[in-house]
């Protein structure tokens, strides 16, 4: 019982960090229009970008292999 346990914690983890991602893409407009004058917001949406990216998916695979 613990293990479906484990499995849904990291499901819902999953689901957090892709909605984080998919998130970026709203973001997206207003940082490019901030990204104008300074590029480090850019670089930082996409660096969360990445992340929250390989964190979800990594999240489903480790629920996977549970």
């Amino acid at each position: 019982m613990r293990s479906i346990r484990r499995i849904k914690q990291l499901f819902w983890s999953a689901i957090f960090f892709l909605s984080i991602m998919a998130m970026t893409f709203l973001f997206m407009p207003v940082v490019v229009k901030a990204g104008e004058h300074n590029r480090m917001v850019i670089v930082l949406l996409g660096m969360i970008f990445w992340l929250s990216t390989i964190v979800g998916y990594l999240m489903i695979t480790v629920a996977e292999h549970e």
